[in-house]
C-alpha cells in the first residue's frame, strides 16, 4: 500500500525559526498571534499538519537566536481550539517531562482537536560525554592545497613537456640532500609530480583513549555509568551540537572546551585532573624497532620536545599564539583555554605512576587485556 506523502510547516514559535541572523532577514518574535495567522493559514492553504519545535534555551549573543520561545504543548492546544481540519504535533524532549505529564497534555489537546494531534517526540538530552578515541594509520596522505598537491601540479605541466623528462625527479645538491627537480628552472613552487609522490610524506598514526578513560572513571565516581548515552564524534565537532541544544554535555579537550564556555553554550562542570592517573597526558612515543635504529635522532627528538615544553611553560604566551594560529581561535579563546593547559617534561616516579594507573583504568573499561611489561615499555633513559 502507497502511502501518500503529507506536507506540513513549522510554526515559528521560536525567534528566528531557521535563519540565524542579525538584522537581514527581519528576524521575528514567537507570539501567538503570528503563530495563529501561520496556523489558518497554513489550513486554508491545504497542508497536512503543523509542528512546532521545543526549545529551552537559545544561542545568546549578537543574534539571540530561539532566545524567545513558545511552549510547543501550550501552543498547540491554543492552535486546537482555532483549527479545524489539520493535524497537529507538539515537541517533546522526553529527559524534560514525566511521561506521565506528557500523556495526560496529549489526552487533553486531542480531546480539543477532536483527535487531530500528535506528539513529536526527541531525544536531544542524550550526553555527547566523551573525548575522542582515534586510531587512524595513514601513510603519504594527500594534500589539499599548496606545495604536495599532486593534482594540481600535473594540472599546471605543459602539454610541450615530455612525461618522461619528468621521471627524472631529483637531483643531489653540494651538501649531499636529494632535492627535487623542476619542469620549469623559474618555478620552484610548481613542484614534480613524481617528486611529491616518493619523497614529499604526509603520515599520520592516532592513538587517543585517555579522555574516555577518564570520563568513564568519573561517571562510575558519580554512581550515573550506564545510564547516560554516549555519542562519538571528534573534538573539533562537539561544540556545535552543545550550542544546538542537540547534546545535554561534551568532554572535550581545549580549546574547543573554551570556546564553549566563552560564547556561553555550556558551563564547566568538571576538569579531568583528579582521576587516578592525576595529569598523565602525553608521552613522548616511539616505537623500539625506531630508538635502535636511530638512537642518537631519538635523543635529539627527545631534547627538542623538553626545550619546547619548557619554555611553553616559561612564557605561556606561545601557546597563546600557537592556538590562535593553529586552531583558528580568538585571542580570547586562546587565553582562557592556556589556564586549563599544564607544560611539564617530567618523566620521573609521578609520571610513571600516572601512567601504571592510567593502564589499570584501561583495564577495568576493557581497553586493556593486560599491563605491558613496563620494563620493556618504559624507557626513561633519553629524558
Amino acid at each position: 500500500m502507497v502511502r501518500p506523502l503529507d506536507l506540513g510547516i513549522f510554526l515559528p514559535n521560536a525567534k528566528g525559526g531557521a535563519i540565524m541572523a542579525t538584522g537581514s532577514p527581519p528576524q521575528y518574535f514567537p507570539t501567538w498571534e503570528l503563530n495563529r495567522k501561520n496556523a489558518l493559514i497554513a489550513e486554508n492553504a491545504g497542508f497536512q499538519f503543523l509542528l512546532s519545535m521545543v526549545k529551552w534555551r537559545g544561542f545568546g549573543g549578537e543574534t539571540g537566536h530561539w532566545d524567545y520561545s513558545l511552549e510547543s504543548f501550550t501552543l498547540m492546544a491554543a492552535c486546537a481550539a482555532v483549527t479545524s481540519r489539520i493535524q497537529l504535533y507538539a515537541s517533546v524532549a522526553i529527559p524534560t517531562v514525566h511521561p506521565a505529564v506528557i500523556a495526560k497534555m496529549t489526552a487533553t489537546i486531542d480531546d480539543i482537536s477532536k483527535g487531530r494531534f500528535g506528539v513529536n517526540i526527541s531525544e536531544k538530552l542524550s550526553v555527547d560525554a566523551k573525548v575522542t578515541y582515534i586510531a587512524q594509520e595513514i601513510y603519504n596522505k594527500p594534500g589539499v592545497g599548496g606545495d604536495g598537491l599532486v593534482g594540481a601540479n600535473v594540472y599546471r605541466i605543459p602539454t610541450t613537456v615530455n612525461q618522461k623528462d619528468l621521471k627524472d625527479y631529483k637531483t643531489t645538491n653540494i651538501a649531499g640532500i636529494e632535492t627535487p627537480t623542476f619542469w620549469t628552472a623559474s618555478d620552484a613552487v610548481i613542484m614534480n609530480p613524481y617528486w611529491t609522490v616518493n619523497n614529499t610524506h604526509h603520515d599520520e598514526n592516532r592513538s587517543r583513549v585517555i579522555g574516555l578513560v577518564s570520563l568513564n572513571w568519573k561517571l562510575k565516581q558519580e554512581g550515573v555509568f550506564g545510564q547516560v548515552d554516549m555519542a562519538f564524534m571528534d573534538n573539533q565537532d562537539q561544540p556545535i551540537p552543545l550550542m544546538r541544544g542537540d547534546v545535554a554535555a561534551i568532554c572535550v579537550f581545549e580549546p574547543y572546551a573554551a570556546l564553549a564556555e566563552l560564547n556561553g553554550w555550556g558551563k564547566r562542570l568538571w576538569v579531568p585532573y583528579d582521576s587516578p592517573m592525576g595529569k598523565t597526558n602525553l608521552g613522548f612515543v616511539a616505537s623500539s624497532a625506531f630508538v635502535k635504529k636511530d638512537p642518537e635522532l631519538t635523543r635529539k627528538m627527545v631534547a627538542a620536545h623538553v626545550k619546547a615544553t619548557k619554555e611553553m611553560a616559561s612564557n605561556p604566551s606561545i601557546a597563546i599564539e600557537t592556538t590562535i594560529k593553529q586552531f583558528k581561535m580568538t585571542k580570547e579563546v586562546a587565553e582562557l583555554s592556556t589556564k586549563n593547559l599544564f607544560f611539564s617534561a617530567d618523566s620521573g616516579p609521578a609520571f610513571v605512576s600516572g601512567l601504571k594507573a592510567l593502564a589499570k583504568m584501561m583495564l577495568d573499561d576493557k581497553m586493556l587485556e593486560k599491563e605491558p611489561n613496563w620494563d620493556e615499555f618504559l624507557n626513561l633513559g633519553y629524558a
